[in-house]
């Protein structure tokens, strides 16, 4: 005589959608991924070298990285263990490292005369917004936020500086 076994089937966690980033400035730190928190599930997350490094990771939910010190990319990933001890599929985030643009100069004339319109620009990048300082009582026409600016000056010299913000918000 056979002794029949009651096979329970648990259910696999499904993949969850990872919540963070996926621009992110070389060298930053504090960064926090997460994904939906389950009751009783741990959570195991691998991040590339090329990401970054986890500084806090208890099997949670969330993880705090500091990102890599040069620019590339790589994946963050995490698949959950529920209560019934079954995995679940991994989840993946790619992640793109960028760095700050190195300074250049701008162009345009250092000498201009009262009154007068001038072009000044820098090299343009998909995605970075620019923020433009001008003297005391001269003004730009157009978009101030773009790197080629158009300066109507007053009567008074200055300086004209930029200031570039990547796609990633790096300064």
């Amino acid at each position: 005589a056979t002794i029949p076994v009651v096979i329970t089937v648990n259910p696999e966690p499904t993949p969850k959608t990872i919540a963070g980033r996926d621009k992110i400035c070389v060298g930053e730190v504090n960064l926090v991924y997460s994904v939906p928190s389950a009751f009783g599930s741990t959570f195991h997350w691998t991040v590339d070298p090329g990401v970054g490094i986890k500084t806090f990771d208890y099997r949670t939910s969330a993880i705090i990285i500091n990102a890599a010190t040069v620019p590339g990319s790589g994946n963050i990933t995490v698949y959950e263990t529920n209560s019934y001890s079954c995995d679940g599929d991994p989840s993946t985030l790619t992640v793109q490292l960028y760095t700050q643009a190195p300074p250049e100069n701008i162009n345009g004339p250092n000498d201009v005369c009262a009154n007068s319109t001038q072009n000044y620009s820098v090299t343009n990048r998909a995605g970075s917004v620019y923020k433009w300082t001008i003297p005391g009582g001269a003004a730009i026409i157009g978009d101030p936020s773009a790197a080629s600016v158009t300066v109507i000056f007053g009567n008074v010299g200055g300086t004209i500086s930029v200031t570039e913000t990547n796609i990633a918000g790096c300064v």
